[in-house]
């Protein structure tokens, strides 16, 4: 016995899975073969006849049309090495400000406990309530004053 079963007027019945396809068209769009890794250098990418194409379409008039693309290519080009060095050196001076530098600034990270003697603090955990209070009133007037 043969059940009923919808089917997509708009997707043609080939005998490939929708599954199939869909794992197709996905390895297809993650497919960078043919695509420069520097993405400063696209008309290095593309041989120069399809750019006297391009030309010719845009009604583009250039004496010694090799010529010139060769310029400009060498010119992307040179521009893509700057953009490269200015990178690393910018990658470079981050990592510089988050490293530590000497030993002082690694012990600066150790995991420790952090007690008030660590913070200075020595004088206030030796106070009494009421000191504790009354230097509490003295900042609070101190706080009005510079208010008004």
């Amino acid at each position: 016995m043969v059940g009923a079963t919808r089917n997509s007027s708009r997707v043609p019945r080939d005998g490939i899975p929708i599954a199939t396809k869909a794992t197709n068209r996905a390895m297809a769009k993650n497919n960078i073969s043919g695509i420069v890794q520097n993405s400063f250098t696209v008309l290095n990418s593309i041989p120069n006849p399809v750019l006297h194409t391009v030309m010719v379409d845009l009604d583009l008039v250039i004496e010694n049309p090799d010529e010139q693309l060769d310029a400009l290519k060498s010119k992307e080009m040179a521009r893509a090495k700057i953009a490269d060095a200015n990178y690393k050196s910018f990658l470079e001076k981050q990592k510089q400000k988050t490293a530590p530098q000497t030993e002082e600034e690694e012990l600066e990270y150790t995991m420790e406990v952090i007690t008030n003697q660590h913070r200075n603090l020595d004088s206030i955990s030796s106070m009494g309530v009421e000191d504790i209070v009354e230097k509490g009133a003295a900042v609070d007037e101190l706080s009005c004053q510079v208010s008004s």
